[in-house]
């Protein structure tokens, strides 16, 4: 018999950060949220997009201010990517610039860039939060 993975079933836990520096606490949780699955042996994605996608940028100021109880968002970049976790930049807020001006040169290492396609395919087999 065949597998009975779906397509997009690679991941156990999807979370789409759209939220930026405006709304830091949002953007902390799902921070949190993804490490903790990270840290707990989930396969996780990260999906920055619209203004969370300013978190992708390698020498954004705001991502080293930690709310009181988190980490900052750049520690949280960090271990999850120790842990096995992966981030993704929405594609289109590259090449429009959702938020800020964002480039391919100026993501931080580790991030990949993905679209919206990508998301939508997981959604179907892989539970998915959105902050």
């Amino acid at each position: 018999m065949g597998s009975s993975k779906k397509k997009g079933d690679t991941y156990d836990l999807q979370i789409i950060i759209a939220s930026g520096e405006e709304d830091l606490h949002r953007a902390a949780l799902g921070f949190a949220t993804a490490v903790s699955g990270a840290i707990s042996g989930m396969k996780v994605v990260v999906f920055l997009a619209m203004r969370g996608s300013v978190w992708a940028m390698d020498s954004h100021e705001n991502d080293k201010v930690a709310l009181p109880g988190f980490e900052s968002v750049a520690e949280y970049v960090s271990v999850l990517l120790e842990n096995g976790g992966q981030i993704e930049v929405c594609s289109g807020c590259l090449s429009n610039g959702c938020t800020l001006p964002v480039s391919e040169g100026s993501i931080r290492s580790g991030i990949g860039v993905a679209g919206l396609t990508a998301v939508a395919a997981r959604m179907g087999a892989v539970p998915t939060v959105t902050f």
